[in-house]
C-alpha cells in the first residue's frame, strides 16, 4: 500500500477504513426467495449435537425440490451415520416474498417461515421419528441463510418443553455445483 494512503488512513481514522473495506468486502447480503434456492436437487451434510454441546450423530441430505409458482414441494432424504434413514416431504406455500406457510407429515401445528434480515426464520413443532427419539415432540427455531456460491446454511436449535435439547447444523449445495 502506498505511504500517502496509510498516511491517509490513519489521519481519516476509523471511518476511512469501514469505508474501504465495508463496501469491497462485505457487500450487501443478497435477498433470495425460498423457491429459488430449494426447487433444485440439493446435497448435503449435517450434525446434531446435545445440549451440552456433545455430538450426538452426523447425517447426509439428499432434496430435491420442485415450484408449482405458487407451491415449492421438497422431498428429502436423511441417512445418519448408524445407518437409519428418513424420508420427509414438504408442502410450502409462498403468501409473499417474505411470508410462507409449510406442512410435513411430521409437523404438528402451523408452520411459518419469515425472512429475516438476510435469511429466513422457520418455526416448526416436529414429532422425531427416529428409533433413539421415540415420538418426541420438538419445537426447533430453524434459519436458513444462502451464501454466494449457492450454498444454503442451516441451523435449527431444538427445544422440549421450553428447555434447550440440541443444535442441528447442516448445508446444502446445489447438485450443479458438486461437478465443478
Amino acid at each position: 500500500m502506498d505511504y500517502d494512503v496509510v498516511y491517509a488512513c490513519r489521519r481519516a481514522g476509523v471511518v476511512l477504513f469501514v469505508i474501504m473495506f465495508a463496501t469491497d468486502l462485505n457487500p450487501e447480503p443478497k435477498r433470495f426467495l425460498l423457491e429459488s434456492a430449494l426447487a433444485q436437487e440439493l446435497y448435503g451434510w449435517g450434525v446434531i449435537f446435545y445440549r451440552g454441546g456433545r455430538l450426538k450423530t452426523r447425517f447426509s441430505a439428499k432434496a430435491s425440490g420442485t415450484w408449482d409458482g405458487r407451491t415449492l414441494t421438497i422431498e428429502e432424504y436423511l441417512r445418519y451415520e448408524s445407518g437409519e434413514a428418513h424420508h420427509r416431504t414438504f408442502h410450502i406455500e409462498r403468501i409473499n416474498d417474505d411470508y410462507y406457510t409449510a406442512e410435513c407429515g411430521e409437523f404438528i401445528g402451523p408452520s411459518e417461515i419469515r425472512r429475516r434480515q438476510s435469511g429466513f426464520q422457520w418455526r416448526y413443532r416436529l414429532r422425531e421419528i427416529s428409533k433413539e427419539a421415540h415420538g418426541i415432540t420438538l419445537a426447533a427455531d430453524d434459519r436458513l441463510f444462502l451464501c454466494a456460491d449457492g450454498t444454503l446454511l442451516d441451523h435449527a436449535i431444538l427445544r422440549k418443553l421450553g428447555v434447550r435439547v440440541g443444535d442441528v447444523f447442516m448445508t446444502l449445495r446445489p447438485a450443479s455445483s458438486l461437478d465443478s
